[in-house]
């Protein structure tokens, strides 16, 4: 729920900012909220522990746990709708071939696989 999953390949990753920059960027996103939801979650366990401490502990204290859950929803939210962008531009993944396709706007079919490209270097800041 906090932490979504890993690139497959270096293919996949690269696949998707090519196709949806967008996506790609919603994608980076989403993993951003959803670490401040586990540190939102370590601080509000901690100041759980510390009410407790302090005998200022009530069941109502307990509703602090919805906002770090809350913010990893919207984190999801977020990555879902990064693939859905994806989806929409008929994105796949060839896991035996590590190679990713997609259409583009114009309506051509591309493809990536990491290391093949000849005339563009792998790394998004090639200056």
């Amino acid at each position: 729920m906090f932490i979504n999953p890993m690139w497959d390949h270096e293919s996949q990753r690269v696949g998707k900012q090519r196709c949806t920059p967008v996506g790609y960027m919603l994608h980076g996103i989403s993993d951003l909220i959803g670490f401040i939801a586990i540190i939102c979650l370590l601080g509000v366990i901690i100041y759980l522990a510390y009410a407790c401490i302090r005998g200022e502990f009530t069941s109502g204290t307990l509703w602090y746990l919805l906002v770090p859950f809350t913010i990893a929803i919207l984190g999801n939210v977020l990555h879902s709708y990064s693939w859905y962008l994806a989806d929409k531009r008929q994105f796949k993944y060839d896991y035996e071939k590590s190679t990713s396709t997609w259409v583009d706007g114009s309506g051509v079919q591309q493809s990536y696989e990491y290391g093949m490209d000849a005339d563009e270097t792998d790394q998004t800041d090639s200056r």
